[in-house]
């Protein structure tokens, strides 16, 4: 028997059911997965033999949704119940593939995701794939040796699977991944896209990506990847840089959500809960900033995790050996921004992300530069760091403390390690608590004032005038509009002075 009786869905069935008359309807997929877990799914997959589409239309009407069709072909089409509300369900109706149920089951991808119940009868399990099984003893097992290559993109679905429900596929199963990983290169740019960024909304990314590289399933996915896993480690690192980039990704992730992980503890000592506790006061508005879409429904959080994944991209092509002997990568910032620009051909990045990825690749260095002083940071510094990177500043501080502590973890000096975090929360305060006064200082004159007051014309001048201006207000040279007015002259003096010296 199925153990499920909850009121509303079996509600839902029925009305379902009763539209579509004598022919038998089924909830099948992950659908049924999540009810065997208790859970209560938003996403539900129905099938039927024949006239899907006109199901669709008629569960719209009785419900008031909204209704498109999907696929013509395969006769598929969703209804939205509660749409744009965080009630929302997607109903997704479609034929079989195959002439009956139990084909249309074998065609799915897993067995864990091959399981049905039918409408009429919703408290018996259809399960000829052992379905239940697998998901109590944690195995993942294809649904048919055909499973992946009629759909390559369930390769990538298989580390999603083993994250979210700790499966295990047996060897048949690793090897039918591994073996379909390389057609991942024939499925559309946004089917990958939108499978991997499923699977960065589950803790501990780094997890996936070494399951995804045990199983060849990385080069694929991520174009220019090979150049991370070829070099090797180089003093005074303490892993190779493979082994570096998951650790960046694993602090990243730390850093969002203010939580030192057991196995970080084991790294890193002391260091990483020291920077949880210095960020502390502003976790809430980190967290909460970081979890808005950038563009789409896509998270800055995802993609500053795929920015720690390429931030070191360019090193393998920038190596360069000094006549001391000592390597050197200075351009690699460089380089790996542009390399970015292969990942977003490939998953069809938006320009807004394709613009952050790289802005995160090629600024990842800054803040190490401006924690390298022994003198504090300028304000000037704070400034001009916000105004090429605005609200990214924030993600960035967190990217560039992860990289800094996965370089070194317990071998790092503890006066480097406390300048860099030194900077970072000053840089984080200035946009949280101070940013009328550093960041964003209100205008004491503005190009209309200049024109009035010193009988300027429209030109580069003026530009020079107001950008120099609200540098010195940040700085706090300049704080009335008095102070603002003589400040102004005395650089449009200078100007004069120059132009006759040169004449």
């Amino acid at each position: 028997m199925f153990p499920y009786n909850d009121p509303e869905v079996l509600g839902l069935f029925n009305t379902i059911q009763s539209l579509a008359g004598e022919q038998p309807v089924y909830l099948v997929g992950g659908a049924v997965r999540d009810l065997l877990l208790g859970q209560n799914p938003k996403d539900l997959d129905f099938v039927l033999s024949t006239g899907s589409i006109a199901l669709a239309k008629a569960v719209k009407k009785a419900l008031h949704g909204v209704w498109f069709a999907l696929d013509d072909e395969r006769q598929t089409a969703r209804v939205l119940l509660n749409s744009g509300t965080p009630q929302e369900q997607v109903l997704d109706f479609v034929s079989f593939t195959g002439t009956t149920l139990e084909e249309d089951l074998r065609h799915r991808d897993y067995t864990v995701n091959a399981m049905a119940l039918a409408l009429a009868t919703p408290d018996v399990l259809i399960d000829p794939l052992s379905g239940r099984e697998a998901l109590n003893s944690g195995a993942l097992r294809v649904a048919s040796n055909e499973s992946i290559q009629l759909d390559p993109l369930r390769a990538l679905r298989s580390i999603r699977l083993m994250r979210k429900f700790q499966l295990k596929p047996d060897a048949e199963t690793s090897r039918l991944i591994s073996e379909g990983a390389l057609g991942i290169t024939s499925v559309s740019g946004e089917r990958v896209r939108d499978e991997l960024f499923k699977l960065l909304e589950i803790p501990d990314f780094a997890e996936s990506l070494r399951l995804m590289h045990e199983l060849q399933l990385l080069e694929p996915i991520f174009p220019n990847i090979g150049e991370v896993l070829s070099l090797e480690r180089i003093s005074p690192h303490v892993y190779d840089l493979w082994g570096h980039t998951l650790q960046v990704i694993l602090y990243t992730e730390s850093l969002i959500a203010g939580q030192n992980p057991a196995r970080a503890r084991d790294y890193s000592g002391p260091n990483l809960q020291l920077a949880i506790e210095k960020l502390e006061p502003y976790q809430a508005r980190i967290s909460e900033d970081i979890e808005l879409p950038l563009q789409a429904d896509r998270k800055r959080r995802s993609l500053l995790l795929l920015a720690a994944l390429y931030h070191d991209v360019g090193k393998a092509s920038s190596r360069t050996l000094m006549p001391d002997g000592r390597l050197h990568f200075r351009e690699h910032p460089t380089k790996g921004s542009a390399l970015v620009a292969d990942l977003r051909s490939r998953m069809l990045f938006g320009t807004e992300e394709t613009k952050y990825l790289q802005l995160m690749v090629a600024q990842h260095m800054r803040i190490h530069f401006l924690a390298k002083p022994q003198d504090p940071i300028s304000r000037r510094a704070i400034y001009r760091y916000f105004q090429e990177l605005g609200r990214f500043g924030v993600d960035l501080a967190l990217l560039s403390l992860a990289d800094m502590l996965a370089a070194y973890e317990q071998t790092i000096d503890p006066a480097r390690w406390q300048r860099e975090l030194d900077v970072t929360v000053q840089l984080i305060d200035a946009w949280y608590a101070r940013q009328s006064e550093m960041v964003n200082p209100p205008k004491l004159l503005d190009g209309d004032d200049l024109k009035r007051r010193f009988a300027l014309k429209p030109g580069p001048l003026l530009g020079v005038l107001l950008a120099n201006l609200r540098e010195a207000q940040a700085e706090g040279h300049v704080t009335t509009e008095q102070q603002a007015v003589a400040f102004c002259q005395e650089i449009i003096e200078a100007k004069s002075k120059e132009s006759d010296h040169a004449t």
